[in-house]
């Protein structure tokens, strides 16, 4: 059985699936429906499989969690499809939610919570619900990534990297300023150091 990093839940890997223990039936199922309903909208989250109780048991998707693809051999070589792919998702997303009206956002935009697959990016961990703006997203996430700590050299060049190309994207996609996506990200950095803290 291999167990999945969650500061949470319980989240383990076994027979093939994905079992994810939360702290009530309420919140299982609240889950459950809103990655079908993120899935019948076409967004790239896990299938549900069944809801037993406390725990949602979903397809175990296959790739990397952001940081970890960070230190693949070819990361480099993929940093603009991957960062293009993860704007798509965002965007897509906020679609699904409809942000416009609902002001709802992804909120738990940790890099762990998005896998890199062959296919593109799906998202993981949807038991809350988070409302704002959309900048407030792309800042976290932004500073999430440059704040992975590695090592290696490599790994810290495709850190740049990706950085420098998930920021073109995001700006591109959703016509942000970089002025306005600086902001974002030296707030998203705050948060992370008092966090740390």
């Amino acid at each position: 059985m291999k167990k999945f990093n969650s500061k949470r839940n319980n989240v383990y890997l076994r027979d093939g699936m994905v079992f994810k223990e939360l702290k009530s039936p309420d919140i299982a199922n609240s889950e459950a429906e809103f990655l079908t309903l993120l899935l019948r909208k076409g967004v790239a989250v896990p299938k549900v499989i069944r809801v037993d109780g406390c725990t949602l048991c979903m397809e175990h998707i296959t790739g990397s969690p952001l940081p970890d693809f960070l230190m693949e051999h070819d990361a480099y070589e993929r940093c603009r499809n991957v960062a293009d792919n993860l704007a798509q998702w965002l965007e897509m997303f906020y679609t699904a939610v409809d942000n416009s009206k609902t002001s709802e956002i992804r909120g738990d935009v940790n890099g762990r919570n998005f896998i890199v697959t062959d296919s593109g990016i799906v998202g993981v961990d949807f038991e809350e619900h988070i409302f704002g703006h959309q900048k407030t997203d792309f800042g976290r996430l932004l500073a999430y990534i440059a704040t992975y700590s590695y090592e290696d050299d490599r790994a810290q060049k495709v850190q740049r990297e990706m950085v420098k190309m998930l920021t073109d994207s995001i700006s591109k996609r959703f016509s942000l300023s970089d002025d306005v996506l600086s902001a974002e990200v030296a707030n998203g950095l705050l948060e992370i150091e008092s966090r740390r803290k």
